[in-house]
Parts: C-alpha cells; sequence; structure tokens
C-alpha cells in the first residue's frame, strides 16, 4: 500500500462515525459534523476541546487538519505532536500515521 492509499484509507476512517467518542460528545460530534461539511475553522476549536479533554479520535482529527492545512497553516510537525497523542490514547489510527512517517522518514517534518 503506497503512501498516498494509506492517508487516504485514513482520511476516510477518520470521517467514520464509527470512531467518534469523547468526553465531551457534543463538542466532538460536532467537531466532525463541521469537519465533514468543510467548515474548518468551526471545528478546529470544538475538536480542540474534545481532544484536550481525553478524546483520542478528536486528536487524530486535529492531526489531519494540520496535515493537510485544512482551515489552518499546514504544520506537519504539529500534526505528528497529535498523532502522537491520540497513539499515545490507543487510537489505531494516529499511531498508523506515527508509524507511516517514521517508515517513510518523514517523523522529523
Amino acid at each position: 500500500m503506497n503512501q498516498r492509499m494509506l492517508a487516504c484509507t485514513v482520511a476516510l476512517f477518520a470521517a467514520s462515525p464509527l470512531f467518534a467518542q469523547a468526553k465531551e460528545p457534543a463538542a466532538f460530534d460536532q467537531g466532525v459534523e463541521a469537519f465533514n461539511a468543510s467548515d474548518f475553522a468551526r471545528a478546529m476549536p470544538l475538536l480542540l476541546r474534545a481532544a484536550d479533554q481525553g478524546s483520542k479520535d478528536a486528536a487524530l482529527y486535529v492531526g489531519v487538519i494540520h496535515e493537510y492545512d485544512h482551515g489552518v497553516p499546514l504544520d506537519k510537525s504539529k500534526a505528528l505532536e497529535w498523532f502522537k497523542v491520540g497513539a499515545a490514547r490507543d487510537c489505531v489510527l494516529c499511531v498508523l500515521c506515527v508509524r507511516l512517517r517514521v517508515t517513510t522518514g518523514t517523523a522529523g517534518a
């Protein structure tokens, strides 16, 4: 599986309601809804709040927003930081994102 295909797979799973869980479900759910509507300016503070409260899945979304320049300046370092936060909370997709960066040599990017 090439890097582009894996990135697309991660993005598709990230948008899946299967991964929706947070200590503050309203913020997370509203953030995912805004993300899916491409309203990243509205999504980011909601997802950050959920991530700060321990949501592993919100950490994934925040990482994706930074990784793909969705409403915030492109920042692969911040994306990696958030993927590591999610990975530490046992988010499988975050673990995959971190491992992809390590195996492709872009973990320092």
